[in-house]
């Protein structure tokens, strides 16, 4: 049998364990559910709040909506948002290629695509469903962004108390960096929804002595959906097992449920890992500098795009340093902030180990049947494919870890069961995750800013913390509201008008309507990314992608225009055209930012 065949039957043989497994699961769940006694809920002190708060939180709601959906269509398509399914590209000669079916998206992400395929996958159904123009193909990121509020409220509100929760979604809603990646069709605010969502699920949940069954289906469910979006969902997850893991206050058998929920969600989001396994890249982000953490640590990236190089100097140096010490000031103060996460003692058993095991063991035949279809890496997928049977004893090796640990530092077990309610979700969030992939980029060069918004709220709040701290007086909270309300706006006003791509393709691409006649060429370079989407607004007939010199014989006293992309091929045609091109002289050109269109017509 072909290798190809076997990797199939492999994935479907899985895909069918995993299936049965998980109805398994859910049935023991509900008939488990339905005879556990009431849940009882472990709540903070409630806090009176003048009504004021939350006419507060209401403005910000509709500051940040109307943000987010202001001008969706106002800038240009980029060469990434040109990825997205559905769009009317020309086939064979563009890149990506033309994917119209979901047969065609799900193969050509999965083989070609090294972002995970499921937001690619989500924005299929939805174009197919409200088409394909700007506004449509940005709408998804911009709810959700909107969603995002809300969540960072809830977020913030559970970890620090209801003024955090309000103080952080005003931050977030004019926060220049999110406002961006919500106007842009790319799976950055989507993920950084997925976060938010299932930290704000995995603190209901932990905070329950009997959750509700939706709030453990609900937290599995977004945690693949986050792994199926954005890569650093991985580092964002393992950081939440290590809450658990660090807030159980006793080592004991058997472990919290909390953590053989997360357990389930992990494997049942491993064949992820296999696919970025096999399309890792290592070259598509730039090298780790000092630069990345002074970003970073600005209010997460307040001024910054990530979308494209963006020249130093974007803010006056003296405005960028009173950002950053502002934001390590507050930073600071909020690390300070005596968190209210409280992890319950679970009544309900932990989920039954054998499904566990059999839906690993469906997972793990996927993984492997995703190392026999690879292109390349195939041993090392295939040894990954032993990742979620070792996964499903994580709970239980957690609490012997701890056992081990107080049988060697007995005052480490001490100080665990006496802080455990001081270790904050929230902050190991804000700064785990970055600095360790910053220091791992040394090696894999990971710091792309963009990747990083999923990390983002989480700093925003700790820093709402701070703010909420330090303002205990109305003279003080006007000095911190005053500054902070400048930057974040004055961060949204340029971010909104800073384009998402480099090129202005569809300055370019009205301009030239006003100019063709009925018979004019265009003449492109065949599957070049950096000229792609030029063929999103453009008339596919006039295209002439190869055999240059053939099109002009065939038509002789036909104009012809020639796209250049300076930083591509400069100011002048490539050669195949030059020598098309050899009996027409240059008569005309448009001009657009680092894209240009030269008009040459047949020499008398």
């Amino acid at each position: 049998m072909p290798p190809i065949e076997t990797g199939y039957i492999l994935i479907l043989g899985g895909a069918t364990v995993v299936t049965l497994a998980c109805a398994w699961i859910a049935i023991a769940e509900l008939r488990g559910a339905a005879g556990a006694p009431s849940a009882e809920v472990t709540t903070a002190p409630n806090e009176r709040l003048h009504h004021a708060w939350w006419w507060g939180l209401a403005l910000v709601i509709v500051v940040g909506t109307v943000v987010r959906l202001y001008g969706l269509d106002l800038k240009g398509l980029s060469h990434t948002e040109a990825y997205i399914p559905g769009l009317d590209l020309p086939a064979g000669i563009s890149e990506p290629p033309p994917r119209h079916t979901f047969v065609e998206t799900a193969k050509w992400h999965f083989y070609s695509e090294p972002h995970p395929f499921g937001y690619y996958l989500a924005m299929w159904g939805w174009t197919k469903t409200l088409g394909t123009s700007l506004t449509a193909i940005r709408a998804p990121e911009a709810l959700l962004g909107v969603l995002s509020l809300w969540l960072i409220f809830r977020v913030g509100a559970l970890a620090f108390g209801t003024r955090v929760g309000i103080v952080a979604a005003g931050l977030l809603s004019l926060h220049g960096f999110h406002t961006f990646w919500s106007q842009a069709a790319r799976m950055y605010a989507p993920g950084a929804f997925c976060g938010l969502l299932s930290t704000w699920l995995l603190l209901t949940m932990s905070r329950q002595r009997r959750p509700p069954v939706w709030v453990e289906a609900g937290y599995v469910l977004t945690t693949v959906a986050g792994a199926l979006t954005v890569e650093f969902f991985w580092p964002f997850l393992c950081v939440q097992i290590l809450w658990i893991a660090l807030s159980n206050r006793a080592a004991r058998a058997p472990p919290p449920r909390v953590a053989t929920i997360q357990a389930l969600a992990f494997v049942l989001s491993a064949p992820m890992l296999s696919h970025a396994l096999m399309l890792g890249r290592n070259n598509a982000s730039p090298p780790p500098s000092l630069g990345f953490l002074r970003g970073f640590f600005s209010f997460g990236f307040l001024f910054d795009h990530g979308a494209h190089d963006q020249p130093d100097g974007a803010i006056p140096l003296v405005t960028a340093a009173a950002v950053l010490m502002l934001g390590l000031a507050l930073l600071a103060r909020g690390l300070g902030v005596k968190p209210r996460e409280t992890v319950a003692d679970p009544i309900g058993e932990p989920l039954r180990t054998l499904p566990l095991v059999v839906t690993a063991g469906g997972i793990a035949l996927v993984m492997l049947g995703i190392a026999v279809i690879a292109n390349s890496r195939r041993l090392p997928l295939a040894v990954l494919s032993v990742l979620p049977l070792l996964v499903v004893g994580l709970p239980v090796a957690a609490g012997a870890l701890r056992r081990v640990a107080a049988g060697i530092a007995p005052g480490s077990a001490r100080w665990l069961q006496q802080n455990s309610g001081s270790i904050s979700l929230v902050t190991l969030l804000a700064l785990v995750p970055t600095l360790l992939l910053f220091a791992a980029s040394y090696r894999l060069k990971l710091t792309a800013p963009r990747a990083f918004l999923i990390f983002v709220p989480y700093l925003l709040i700790v820093v709402a913390a701070g703010a909420v701290a330090l303002a205990r007086t109305p003279l003080r909270a006007v000095a911190i509201a005053t500054p902070l309300l400048a930057m974040f706006s004055a961060s949204a006003v340029i971010l909104h008008r800073t384009p998402i791509s480099p090129r202005d393709y569809q300055g370019l691409a009205r301009a030239l309507p006003a100019k063709l006649r009925p018979a004019d060429l265009i003449f492109v370079r065949r599957r070049n990314w950096a000229v792609t989407p030029l063929f999103y607004y453009l008339d596919h007939r006039r295209l002439v992608a190869a055999e240059y010199r053939e099109a002009v014989l065939k038509a002789p006293r036909s104009r012809v225009w020639t796209i250049l992309l300076p930083g591509e091929t400069g100011q002048k045609p490539v050669p195949q055209e030059i020598d098309a091109l050899s009996g027409h002289r240059l008569a005309d050109r448009i001009d657009a930012l680092r894209a240009h269109a030269f008009l040459y017509v047949p020499a008398p």
